[in-house]
């Protein structure tokens, strides 16, 4: 199965946690942010050597606010930026 995945950054603008680990994540995400779904996203691991990926995901999204290529979204913990880097490409993902 194809999919677009989209090239993003993510910063932390508040959080109440610090399951996050840093303040910025560049990745890719296979959808945006959407009331009440969890945004989730991939980049580069962090630390393990033998891990294909790092996995992002937040909490379901409870208020949206776009602003030109950048989006703000609020969690139950959280508040994110998101910039679309606009570089789209297919990606292939199991099915």
């Amino acid at each position: 199965m194809e999919k677009t995945a989209i090239k993003v950054r993510l910063r932390r603008i508040r959080s109440s946690h610090t399951n996050l680990r840093t303040n910025e994540v560049i990745g890719e995400c296979r959808s945006l942010p959407e009331l009440g779904s969890r945004f989730i996203m991939t980049a580069k691991p962090l630390q393990n050597p033998k891990a294909n990926f790092r996995l992002i995901y937040s909490t379901p999204i409870q208020a949206i606010e776009w602003s030109g290529n950048t989006v703000r979204f609020v969690t139950e913990n959280s508040t994110y930026e998101l910039d679309l880097l606009g570089e789209k490409y297919e990606a292939t993902v199991a099915s």
